[in-house]
């Protein structure tokens, strides 16, 4: 008698690169007095490469942070050459297409009841940087900002805040007049080291 059990594997399937054609039917319109035709699907218009790789360009770029050099590398690696230029235009194009929902969630942040806010060294470009980050239970903005001050805070929430503005001990908070709310661990280490 033989058993049988089962087993299940895991796998990745790579990225494969496709070049697509499409045949565009366009005509003459009398009332607008142009050519027409219909948008063409999953490609930005006047643009060559599709959304998806566009936007795994930005992922590789802006999420996982690699350099133009090992994203070009990573596109080779599957059959698609693209200039440093063009993975700088994609990302660009890309920042500008999601820039109003980036202000809508800074807007909720500037209405929450609560947030959290932090702030963390990093180099951008061989400069010295902070990324802040402002955030409630359901959403998360990062701003990359030169500064490190309550500037940037008042930026974001105004001279009075509405929020309770949950931070570290830092002072660029304090200047605010707004209710806060210091965390926990943080205020712990203070009184240890007092």
């Amino acid at each position: 008698m033989v058993e049988w059990r089962e087993r299940y594997k895991e796998e990745i399937i790579l990225p494969q690169y496709r070049v697509t054609k499409f045949e565009i039917p366009r005509s003459y319109c009398f009332t607008c007095d142009k050519l027409v035709k219909p948008e063409t699907e999953g490609i930005l218009p006047k643009r060559q490469l599709g959304n998806k790789l566009r936007c795994s360009v930005v992922y590789l770029r802006e999420e996982l942070r690699l350099p133009d050099n090992m994203v070009q590398k990573h596109l080779e690696d599957l059959g698609i050459e693209v200039s440093d230029g063009t993975v700088e235009k994609i990302c660009s194009e890309a920042a500008e297409i999601l820039e109003p929902h980036y202000e809508q969630l800074k807007e909720e942040l500037r209405e929450a009841k609560a947030t959290n806010n932090d702030g963390t060294g990093k180099r951008i470009e061989g400069e010295n940087c902070w990324e802040w980050v402002f955030a409630k239970s359901d959403t998360i903005v990062f701003h990359s900002d030169k500064r490190r001050s309550h500037d940037v805070m008042e930026e974001q929430y105004g001279k009075r805040p509405k929020p309770v503005l949950g931070s570290d001990c830092y002072n660029a908070y304090n200047p605010l007049d707004a209710m806060k709310q210091r965390c926990w661990s943080h205020l712990l280490v203070e009184q240890r080291e007092h």
